[in-house]
């Protein structure tokens, strides 16, 4: 069986590539900053919901591996497949001087580099 942790599973890509795998029968762990938009696309599956386990978790915290650890445990899952997705937006707005701010920067470093490691 598939098992993909899909991040950014709430955004506009996200809830696509959810919704795809879902109907092709994989089992889709959505990792979201809104435990409310989690449990949102989780209904919108309908008898296929329990296909969709949601975690929430900012993946920017210094504990997110542990929260998406202890969310796979307590749904004992054991997936097979990274999609990493993940998105903020406001890491690459450009500032005042036409650059994007160091620290936002390796926010952004940090959400697509190393989370999937």
């Amino acid at each position: 069986m598939r098992i993909i942790v899909l991040t950014g599973a709430t955004g506009l890509v996200g809830r696509v590539l959810a919704m795809h795998f879902v109907a092709s029968g994989a089992v889709v762990v959505g990792i979201g900053r809104s435990l409310d938009s989690l449990d949102q696309l989780k209904s919108e599956f309908g008898n296929k919901s329990e296909q969709f386990c949601g975690i929430s978790v900012d993946l920017s915290s210094e504990n997110a591996c542990d929260q998406v650890k202890e969310g796979l445990l307590s749904a004992d899952l054991r997936p097979n497949c990274l999609i990493n997705n993940a998105r903020d937006a406001s890491y690459l707005s450009l500032g005042p001087s036409g650059t994007v701010q160091r620290n936002d920067f390796m926010g952004e470093l940090l959400m697509d580099i190393f989370v999937p490691y």
